[in-house]
């Protein structure tokens, strides 16, 4: 099945879901919350995140986006005491920022970032996913596509630490070629080649310590070869 009928699939499963969800409650008006009655909602929020990843895969950006948008305004139109919905909420306002850098539109990016679902300050409730992405990784890339190559190489920075996985070696990464772009090109090249010791290996750290290596030396061919050395 291709990626439009998926979407149209997911559409009709929708309609049928939703229709389920409305005779419910005209069976019953109150807002007394049934077993019944969340096992359709929650297919109906699922069926809305299926419809929107499949316009991704169709490379159909602009539509993701309005579709995220309106589940934001439908699903989520208030301000919620509520743990859970604040974090489906701040979930859907990241996608839609993610979406508007994708296409380039770092206005709109910065709108969902910045007037959108702040970390939820529940007692005991810890930090969620989404909030850190937002702080992590996309408020960096709007400071490069600003310029800002000091700001985004500390946020960077910040979000490497105690972060020992393969996304703060990307961060620490980032953080390198953000300082290479800054003119900090000794700092730069000792956190590349740190990676390279630590035994770290992947097409994009070869390539930019390679190019650090060709902007600081004349010697470049050797230094190039020295990591490959350490793997025999």
């Amino acid at each position: 099945m291709n990626s439009r009928a998926q979407v149209q699939g997911y559409y009709d499963l929708a309609v049928y879901a939703r229709r389920q969800l409305q005779a419910l409650k005209a069976r019953d008006p109150s807002e007394k919350t049934t077993q019944t009655k969340t096992l359709w909602t929650n297919r109906l929020q699922d069926l809305s995140y299926r419809i929107g990843n499949a316009l991704i895969e169709m490379d159909d950006i602009a539509a993701a986006k309005r579709h995220f948008a309106s589940l934001v305004v439908h699903q989520h139109p208030h301000t919620s005491t509520n743990a859970e919905d604040e974090n489906e909420k701040g979930m859907l306002e990241l996608w839609i920022a993610m979406l508007s850098l994708k296409m380039g539109d770092l206005d709109s990016a910065r709108k969902w970032l910045e007037e959108g679902t702040q970390q939820p300050s529940h007692e005991g409730v810890p930090e969620p996913k989404w909030n850190r992405v937002k702080d992590g990784l996309l408020k960096p890339f709007l400071s490069i596509t600003d310029g800002h190559f000091d700001d985004a190489a500390s946020a960077w920075r910040d979000r490497a630490i105690g972060d020992e996985d393969y996304d703060g070696v990307l961060a620490r990464q980032n953080q390198a070629v953000c300082l290479l772009y800054a003119g900090k090109l000794s700092e730069s090249t000792s956190i590349l080649q740190s990676l390279v010791d630590e035994g770290h290996a992947f097409r994009a750290l070869t390539f930019n310590l390679a190019t650090v290596y060709e902007l600081q030396t004349e010697a470049a061919r050797q230094r190039k070869g020295a990591p490959m050395g350490k793997g025999k």
